[in-house]
């Protein structure tokens, strides 16, 4: 493994962190609340449309690094009320385990990232996972602050 490939591996295991750790991270906020305490995900702020946030921010940023043919792969994300929060919660941490896989077959083209500016993969990696935890944490907070049963 040459010294890029190295470091891609490093800094996607730290997104990969950022979802499934149990401390500090979208794993511990969805393990903490119930499904039924996010609200709805059509009311801008909630929990719920936080986290339907981190999914489809975190399709755009992928977007940067893979390019639109690999995501157009993807399956699309379920809005329907009647797919509930659970499936948005399901998706964010399914794309983020294609994308690390993705990112892991293929190194070389984890290069130069244009996101509104030129930068890095590693740091448009850094822009990734401190989304998920930015909007992991308001996810909480709304829970704890504004949920019908707080």
């Amino acid at each position: 493994m040459n010294e890029h490939a190295i470091r891609v591996q490093a800094v996607v295991e730290q997104l990969l962190a950022s979802v499934q750790e149990p401390w500090e991270s979208l794993r511990q906020t969805l393990d903490k609340h119930d499904w039924a305490d996010m609200g709805d995900g059509a009311t801008v702020g909630s929990g719920a449309w936080h986290l339907l946030h981190i999914a489809e921010v975190f399709r755009i940023h992928a977007k940067a690094v893979m390019g639109a043919d690999e995501l157009d792969r993807w399956p699309a994300i379920e809005r329907s009320p009647e797919a509930g929060v659970e499936h948005a919660g399901a998706t964010v941490r399914a794309d983020v385990e294609r994308f690390a896989a993705w990112c892991l077959e293929h190194p070389e083209q984890c290069g130069q990232v244009t996101h509104g500016e030129d930068m890095l993969f590693e740091e448009m990696l850094g822009v990734m996972l401190r989304h998920i935890v930015w909007h992991a944490a308001a996810v909480h907070y709304w829970c704890l602050w504004k949920s019908d049963k707080s």
